[in-house]
């Protein structure tokens, strides 16, 4: 079980969204995986970001915007990373008072070791958890061929490149044999 204290009777700093309506940091996760100074490139589905950072980058994907066809697929070849929402079940539905992205920073200063997540809500208002939410992350060298191979997601300047879909094709197919 998800370890979370609850802070009673103070005021949330985050505001309260309804969890349908949620979205999370992708800028936050690629800095946490591949480093500070990243730089968005656009992609071809909304919600699907590529990132280049100043020690890699590659694409943060709500799961979302995939088809559950593409989940499946997906899923296949690499499972989703992990962020934490603390959400509060109330009687008009269930509302993301924060979110932990501490599951997916690959490194952390050294003789600084994570804090435990703080949760600051009114409990009157109704019961809290921790819940886990997937983000598929796919790194630029390899990875994206994944989410490319089984979704129309590109970057845009690659969208009508046939040279570069063939080569995202061989550097999935090299990945699967390695794979086996």
């Amino acid at each position: 079980m998800y370890r979370f204290y609850i802070k009673s009777t103070m005021v949330n700093d985050m505001k309260p969204t309804k969890l349908d309506d949620y979205r999370f940091n992708p800028k936050r996760v690629a800095k946490g995986m591949w480093g500070d100074d990243c730089s968005a490139i656009k992609t071809t589905r909304p919600r699907a970001s590529f990132y280049d950072c100043a020690g890699h980058g590659g694409y943060v994907v709500d799961p979302r915007v995939l088809t559950n066809e593409e989940k499946k697929n997906i899923n296949k070849d690499i499972k989703p990373e992990k962020l934490y929402l603390c959400v509060q079940h109330r009687e008009d539905g269930d509302y993301v008072m924060a979110t932990d992205y501490r599951h997916v920073i690959t490194s952390w200063e050294v003789g600084k070791a994570p804090r435990s997540p703080t949760c600051r809500v009114d409990r009157s208002l109704g019961s809290v958890e921790w819940i886990e939410f997937p983000v598929y992350v796919f790194e630029e060298d390899v990875d994206y061929s994944i989410l490319e191979h089984h979704t129309d997601i590109t970057l845009k300047e690659f969208e009508h490149d046939p040279i570069q879909k063939k080569k995202t094709e061989e550097t999935y197919k090299n990945w699967i044999d390695d794979k086996r």
